[in-house]
């Protein structure tokens, strides 16, 4: 018989969410039916109780599989920060050892390797004696995702950990940017109807699930506000570019036609400004008849990028080959074939070339969301659903001639030319019944939904409704 680990990704995992709504009606009634044998008269305790059953049935309810990461040392808690309104401390490990000895949890020790250097953070998850206990409660979720101190900046600093600042009249503008997409996201459904499992599986194997518990999104900043922020939290932040291109065409907002907007063909423009260099002309097309690998402009974009962001060849080819998967390219790839490539560049794009190995900070998500920004600050309280995922940014179909403006004015004041050419992409036909209700728009007329697609949408409706005035005054303080 196999090893039950062996039957278990691992990999499969979220981390906590220090920011989840403890104050739910439902998780006092459901502690005391769950300890009624076994008071728990310690307040910080049943808080910690509080929070860790929580993230443990919304980790359970995006998908029976998925765990949770867990530090089980004291240095993975810090209780007096911005990041984390609830003060969650090491008490955490304590109640971690409490659920394990009650037997509501599953727990798998993590480890550090020092020969090889790899580590892994303990993995939770709730355990079938608390999944029984799950299936006969109901939790709002929308409850939980409303906790009115939530953070939706985060600052990075130079090691790339959270960094605690001082608010001021910018953060205040910019938070409540987030606020009211946020609200907006929250009203939203975003899905794929072609995918049947419940997560998108990345070229790296991890799984991405498509769940109304991640919709929440936040801007980050690294090391302070004026280098320009990029967006994460939301699902579709965690895609990468192989699983971009598999659904891109496929992914729909509110249930009806979708158009985005690919900011690729704009890379050139954003190089000449961040390089010194002008009409820079890269003609992927040639590359692509030149390189054995390349299937998409998104690759050369990142290659050139990569290129002058690393500071040697052999950085550029390690940095290459730990994202190859995620950039749909399958094939091995030698150091020849890649130094072939550059070999092109300084060939037929010497002043490129020049820039290679500069060890640069060039940030292209930084120029698309910034775009995105200038979009979402500009529709403010109108309600529009925008999304964006890497440089495409999606929206109804309806909204078109409306976003496509907005986004060509934002572009020409960025890039300081008036002749800007967008590329729009409309969804795949799915074509859907007019009727009045758009919970009634179920069946495609060309391309089929998938099962889990209609759950879905039944689960969100039944959430929507449940939660109007909720949403309305959600995330304000």
């Amino acid at each position: 018989m196999k090893d039950e680990d062996t039957q278990l990704d691992f990999n499969f995992c979220r981390n906590l969410d220090f920011q989840k709504n403890l104050n739910v009606p439902a998780i006092n009634d459901f502690l005391s039916l769950l300890f009624k044998n076994n008071k728990i008269s310690s307040s910080i305790i049943r808080k910690h109780l509080k929070f860790l059953i929580i993230e443990l049935y919304c980790c359970w309810y995006e998908s029976q599989d998925q765990f949770l990461a867990v530090s089980m040392s004291k240095r993975g808690y810090k209780a007096k920060s911005r990041y984390n309104p609830n003060m969650i401390s090491a008490y955490c490990i304590e109640t971690i050892k409490f659920l394990k000895d009650n037997r509501l949890i599953e727990l798998y020790p993590g480890f550090y390797d020092y020969k090889n250097g790899f580590s892994r953070l303990s993995r939770i998850k709730a355990s079938e004696l608390l999944v029984k206990e799950f299936e006969k409660f109901d939790f709002n979720i929308y409850e939980i995702l409303n906790l009115k101190k939530r953070e939706s900046l985060f600052l990075y600093n130079k090691e790339s950990r959270l960094q605690e600042y001082d608010d001021t009249f910018e953060t205040h503008e910019i938070r409540e940017v987030i606020r009211n997409y946020n609200r907006t996201m929250m009203k939203t459904f975003f899905d794929i109807p072609s995918l049947q499992d419940p997560f998108i599986l990345r070229g790296d194997k991890a799984k991405i699930v498509i769940s109304q518990l991640s919709v929440i999104g936040s801007r980050d900043y690294n090391l302070n506000w004026n280098l320009g922020g990029t967006f994460s939290g939301c699902w579709w932040h965690k895609l990468d570019i192989k699983s971009i291109a598999s659904f891109s065409k496929h992914m729909l907002i509110n249930d009806s036609d979708t158009t985005h907007v690919d900011l690729a063909n704009f890379f050139s423009f954003f190089l000449s400004k961040k390089i010194g260099i002008e009409n820079i002309d890269l003609s992927y097309d040639f590359f692509k008849r030149k390189t054995v690998f390349l299937t998409k402009v998104d690759q050369f974009n990142y290659l050139i990028l990569k290129g002058i962001n690393s500071k040697n060849f052999s950085g550029f080819f390690r940095s290459f080959c730990n994202d190859k998967k995620k950039l749909g390219i399958e094939e091995k790839i030698s150091k020849k074939d890649l130094q072939n490539f550059v070999d092109l560049i300084e060939k037929y794009n010497n002043k490129i070339y020049n820039k290679f190995y500069s060890n640069s900070k060039l940030n292209w998500d930084v120029f698309a969301s910034k775009v995105f920004y200038d979009l979402i600050s500009s529709v403010g309280s109108t309600n529009i659903p925008i999304i964006k995922i890497r440089d495409k940014i999606f929206f109804q179909t309806k909204f078109e001639r409306n976003i496509i403006e907005r986004i060509n004015s934002f572009l020409s004041k960025l890039i300081g030319r008036e002749d800007i050419n967008l590329i729009y992409i409309k969804s795949f036909g799915y074509e859907f019944e007019k009727k009045k209700n758009l919970l009634d728009t179920l069946i495609g007329k060309k391309l089929s939904f998938s099962k889990r697609y209609i759950e879905n949408k039944k689960i969100f409706f039944k959430l929507i409704e449940t939660n109007k005035i909720l949403i309305n005054q959600s995330l304000k303080i």
